[in-house]
């Protein structure tokens, strides 16, 4: 791991860092296995309308670049027209790896924890028909769940990520201290956790509480969940479940419905599975975490992305949000770029979890795409290393360049400049051993 920690002064303006370009070793670990005991996740994906989409994810999880992780691929179909495993000869997945069930009704949500209950691996990775997640941010997952089992890992786009920090629960004079997450746009969860979740459901909730399971997964945990920005790869087409305003409703419904639920399950000295009575003292969005499109790392960083409080954003700042979200820092493109609104302050930090360690022989270099602030930051700041992000030893980088004339990048890499824009500088630090 790399640690950055900002050092200078506070309240610098300008972004610290506007895009990590790419991270480079002289030994792809891309493939390498993050599982001593072999592939131990089951990929579960729900189908309803959006058919050829589930082939074209099909298809990613049976790519070999999973075969260390992924070892069987379940499509829960949830549509009245059957599917075998012939419909899906385009997706090339080896004989045995894929798996169809063809529900006699339609189970909605619910399917996913009961198809993770049955699974034959000890961890599951959830999807749904409309995104499309890149094999190695499926990898890092899996490299972080152990740590992680208890809470999950969820994948959640920029949207989609900003409703989930502002919507955080913790009623006053409650050991409620929970937080909302959706599971469709990728999550990887423990089966164990599926099947005490399942168990909770059967007791308390109706049918209809049931088949809306993913608006009660996370809040009746009383956990904190595990959130990481991605890319968020839409994939279109089909019938969306959630639609319009009716659709809104009906989800703050049934998050209302899983509040209350859990306010009574705490009231109560019953022993029931899953959920914690503990309060949870992890706060929400404090850390932001964003998976490296192109190679097994993770972007780590505590600089504050939302200085105001917390339902008085005006449309510049979440404007400013979406469009510079910590994933876009990861994203391999120079026309993007994480810029917090306000700067880093003193004591925040960056930090690149490159998963697989660096061996001693190899050398790495960071290479970052950032305005003029932003490299005299970067000149002035801490770099340390950990090889288990617990003991952290200072670095000293054998080079810090400044190219504001980018000799640096690739003739492959695109360059893109808004009309007026400040010219930015390449930074590369190199020789991190």
């Amino acid at each position: 791991m790399l640690r950055i920690l900002q050092s200078w002064r506070a309240g610098l303006a300008g972004c610290v860092v506007a895009l990590l370009l790419r991270y480079y070793q002289s030994q792809s670990s891309d493939r390498a296995s993050v599982s001593s005991q072999g592939p131990d996740v089951t990929a579960i994906v729900l189908n309803w309308s959006r058919f050829p989409n589930v082939v074209k994810i099909a298809s990613v999880l049976c790519d070999p670049a999973l075969n260390t992780v992924i070892q069987n691929v379940t499509i829960w179909n949830n549509n009245p027209a059957s599917l075998s495993v012939a419909d899906f000869a385009d997706a090339k997945c080896p004989t045995g790896k894929l798996h169809i069930y063809n529900s006699p009704t339609n189970a909605l949500f619910q399917a996913r924890y009961i198809a993770c209950q049955h699974a034959a691996t000890p961890y599951c990775f959830i999807q749904d028909d409309d995104y499309l997640v890149l094999p190695e941010i499926i990898r890092t997952m899996r490299s972080r769940i152990p740590q992680s089992a208890e809470r999950g890992i969820h994948l959640l786009p920029p949207h989609e990520m900003l409703s989930t920090t502002l919507r955080p629960i913790s009623p006053p004079g409650t050991d409620i201290h929970t937080g909302f997450a959706w599971l469709g746009h990728g999550a990887m969860i423990s089966r164990t956790r599926a099947t005490e979740f399942l168990q909770l459901m059967n007791e308390y909730a109706t049918d209809e509480q049931l088949k809306m399971a993913d608006n009660y997964y996370t809040i009746l945990a009383n956990r904190i969940p595990e959130v990481w920005f991605d890319q968020g790869i839409p994939l279109g087409g089909g019938e969306a479940f959630t639609v319009g305003s009716e659709g809104d409703e009906r989800n703050e419904r049934h998050i209302r419905n899983a509040i209350e639920m859990l306010g009574k399950i705490l009231q109560t000295n019953d022993s029931v599975p899953y959920v914690n009575r503990n309060p949870d003292s992890a706060s929400l969005g404090s850390v932001l975490i964003a998976p490296r499109r192109g190679s097994d790392a993770l972007f780590e960083t505590n600089i504050d992305v939302l200085p105001a409080p917390a339902g008085i954003l005006d449309d510049a700042i979440r404007n400013h949000y979406l469009d510079h979200p910590p994933s876009h820092a990861v994203d391999g493109r120079t026309d993007t770029a994480f810029c917090p609104i306000s700067g880093a302050q003193r004591g925040e930090y960056l930090l690149f979890d490159t998963i697989n360690g660096i061996s001693p022989h190899q050398n790495a270099s960071l290479v970052f795409l950032v305005d003029p602030l932003g490299c005299a930051a970067l000149r002035s700041s801490t770099f340390e290393g950990s090889a288990d992000g617990m003991t952290w030893g200072s670095l000293r980088p054998s080079h810090l360049i400044c190219d504001p004339e980018h000799q640096s990048i690739s003739a492959e890499t695109p360059k893109s400049n808004a009309p007026g824009e400040r010219e930015p500088a390449l930074v590369s630090v190199r020789d991190l051993d």
